[in-house]
């Protein structure tokens, strides 16, 4: 609704404080259902009513939401189990229609909602003489004082006892929900002002900075290391800014005050050309910690600025507002009209280092997520000025037209399947395998061959997770990309994931499988056995050296031979291997492997694949264990141990064999290793010189392989001890010494 002029604002006040006490505000439509897209949410409540979308009356559009009575009940239900953007005040209205006969047996109707965990009905009754047979109706209620969140809103028709057996039909249409329109008024004192709730997102004004929205000063953990809530306003003199940051540990600490936590504006008031440097862009700074190295507008006149800062539990907040006539560099000033735009980089800096140290992150919105938006306009998203003091967040570039996919709303993770590296992945990094980084190298590989070389074949692959998808690229080392000698999509170089939704049986099927082949295999397999393209993402280009690969597979489209699904949260667990082939010409002739089996069989045996737990803040953990026999593979994936490929067996091992511990003598710790031919019962103890088991060093099954254990004597006094192997039928023992 457009907003009268200040003139007519004033004179109807007056009038109105003359008669009555009580000013009436517009009403503003916050939601409206009208069904000409389908129900939405809306669904048939309790007594079985049955609902469809109808063509049979209407009341602007086409559609309409119709529900017949079921046999055996006295009402017609129809509800909404999901909205709850309600307050207190906001008018629930609905138009309804009902046959003239129909409505003779009528009782009434009533709108409802519903609050807290007991589901405590509130409701505003109207008797049938509320209704018109034959006709729309339009009943509404105000809401009034309520807890809130609302948890459900809904309609319902009571029929007169006795007409049980009836089968009426009730239309509903044009449901909407309005509230009185809130009147702007801006004050900066650090808190936020009631007309910012108003704002529903970048098309009007709000926007949300997740830990994700980072750029090359560094990617922060989780939002509450760094993420952050805007709120932005304008009038005809004013810039109004507030936002509300969550940061674990604030710091002034920088050289400079751009190193500190605090917020960085760059304006662009005229976003029209290509000048790239820093006269065309205006760049106010405000730091959350005062103090001599602090900035406050510094490079704005007092008269021109406020600003207030505070220090929250999570955080702080910071508020501002800014003349737009000092907006202005390079004889431009931002045009002060609606429809009007400017360029425009937000940034918010993290600097969680001891006195002197720089800033470790940010987040940020813009078209283009680099810290050079200092001097680059190329990389400023676009603002426009809309009415009633709103403003519409466009991260696109005025003048290159480069978009920013990126969503600064309530999305909680956001990774853009391209093939290239997004900057959420450097919060995985090698040196643990328990955030969702694998290393695979050649001392990984299956009973397919082992790789010659790093550059023979190698890879680092990152995963993430989120309620949706599941998220994985790699980075491939393979010095000869090809698909020769073979006829076989599984023969040629390509990585093959083999999931086991619920990994709590051995039966065969409970195995769903999947592969992206490499970029220039012809024809490709692109997770063709998703034939549901929207349940898939994929991208891969070819680098120097060898490929990149990026998927992202929708949950639902895992579903084992038996039905099973992967039960999708924290703490829950999924059995996987990976597997990255090599041909090299003439045939697969290697694979690199992740499972707790190194057997190409993981294909179809589930008691080889190794086990992934949901973490929090979208983290996979990964355990080279299977999750029903507890058989481990003890191979480094990490990245953090270096392997000599020359020293690693081309093949699995023959037979079984315990090998000399080393160091020896030790003190406190040695290694031992043991190779096993096949999957095996083992037990590793050790022994006293009178031959009393002093330590059961490793009990369990393992898969064929070479393994390696570590052996802590710190708790042991010196002397000679002997450890002894039982694996299958084999027995071996051999004599250690601690020497302290």
């Amino acid at each position: 609704m457009k907003r009268p002029s200040n003139f007519f604002i004033i004179s109807v006040c007056i009038l109105f404080l003359m008669l009555s006490a009580n000013i009436l505000r517009a009403q503003t439509v916050v939601q409206t259902w009208d069904f000409e897209s389908g129900l939405g949410d809306w669904q048939s409540g309790p007594g079985g009513a049955s609902l469809e979308v109808s063509t049979e009356q209407a009341v602007s559009g086409t559609q309409s939401a119709k529900l017949v009575k079921a046999t055996s009940t006295l009402e017609i239900n129809l509800q909404n189990d999901v909205y709850e953007n309600l307050q207190e005040g906001d008018v629930l209205s609905y138009k309804v229609w009902v046959s003239a006969a129909d409505l003779a047996n009528v009782n009434g109707v009533q709108i409802f909602w519903q609050t807290g965990d007991g589901w405590t009905w509130n409701a505003q009754w109207f008797n049938g003489s509320s209704i018109t047979g034959d006709a729309w109706t339009t009943l509404e209620h105000t809401l009034p004082a309520v807890a809130l969140p609302l948890q459900r809103i809904g309609f319902q028709l009571l029929m007169q006892a006795g007409n049980e057996a009836a089968t009426p039909s009730l239309y509903v249409d044009d449901i909407t929900v309005s509230r009185a329109a809130q009147e702007f008024a801006i004050v900066v004192d650090g808190e936020r002002d009631d007309w910012y709730n108003t704002l529903t997102g970048p098309e009007d004004g709000y926007l949300q900075l997740h830990f994700y929205t980072g750029n090359d000063n560094g990617v922060a953990k989780n939002d509450a290391d760094l993420s952050a809530k805007m709120w932005a306003a304008w009038d005809s003199t004013w810039f109004y800014f507030y936002t509300e940051v969550k940061d674990d540990t604030i710091s002034g600490s920088g050289a400079n005050s751009y190193q500190d936590d605090g917020l960085e504006l760059k304006f662009d008031p005229h976003p029209t050309d290509g000048t790239q440097n820093q006269n065309s862009i205006f760049p106010p700074n405000l730091t959350i910690l005062g103090g001599a190295g602090s900035d406050s507008l510094n490079n704005i006149p007092d008269s021109m600025k406020q600003w207030v800062r505070r220090i929250t539990s999570d955080g702080y907040a910071l508020e501002l507002a800014i003349k737009w006539d000092t907006l202005s560099i390079a004889g431009e000033d931002i045009p002060v009209a609606v429809d009007s735009i400017f360029g425009l980089a937000i940034n918010i800096h993290d600097n969680d280092q001891p006195v002197g140290g720089t800033r470790v992150g940010s987040v940020m919105w813009a078209a283009v997520m680099v810290d050079a938006v200092w001097n680059t306009p190329n990389d400023l998203g676009r603002v426009k000025f809309l009415p009633d003091h709103k403003l519409q967040f466009d991260p696109t570039n005025n003048i290159t037209g480069v978009y920013n996919p990126m969503p600064f709303d309530d999305t909680p993770f956001y990774i853009n399947v391209d093939g290239l590296k997004d900057r959420v992945y450097q919060l995985i990094e090698p040196g643990a395998t328990d955030n969702g980084y694998v290393r695979l190298r050649p001392h990984a590989f299956s009973d397919n061959g082992a790789p010659e070389s790093n550059a023979d074949l190698s890879s680092g692959i990152w995963t993430m997770w989120d309620e949706d998808w599941f998220y994985l690229y790699s980075e491939v080392r393979d010095d000869t990309v090809s698909a020769g000698g073979t006829s076989n999509v599984w023969e040629v170089d390509n990585f093959e994931l083999k999931f086991d939704p619920q990994p709590t049986d051995s039966v065969t099927n409970s195995i769903w499988d999947t592969r992206i082949t490499a970029p220039i295999i012809s024809p490709g397999d692109s997770l063709n056995n998703i034939t549901d393209v929207s349940l898939k993402k994929f991208a891969r280009r070819t680098i120097g050296g060898g490929y990149v690969f990026e998927i992202a597979i929708n949950w639902s489209a895992i579903v084992s031979g038996n039905g099973e699904t992967v039960s999708v949260g924290v703490d829950s667990v999924f059995g996987l291997a990976l597997n990255q082939h090599d041909n090299d010409g003439n045939g697969r002739q290697a694979t690199e492997l992740w499972a707790a089996v190194m057997l190409d069989h993981v294909w179809d045996t589930p008691k080889y694949l190794g086990t992934i737990k949901f973490l929090p803040d979208f983290r996979l953990q990964f355990i080279p264990e299977n999750n029903m026999t507890g058989v481990r593979n003890d191979l480094p994936y990490d990245g953090s141990v270096p392997v000599d490929v020359d020293d690693v067996p081309a093949v699995l091992p023959t037979e079984y064999k315990l090998s000399q511990n080393y160091p020896n003598p030790f003190n406190p710790v040695t290694t031992i290793q043991f190779s096993l031919p096949e999957i095996s019962n083992v037990r590793l103890v050790l022994y006293d010189i009178l031959g009393r088991e002093v330590k059961e060093i490793v009990k369990g099954e393992y898969g064929p392989g070479y393994h390696k254990v570590m052996l802590d004597a710190s708790n042991l006094a010196s002397g000679v001890y002997f450890y002894r192997l039982e694996a299958g039928k084999f027995t071996n023992a051999k004599k250690l010494m601690i020497m302290k």
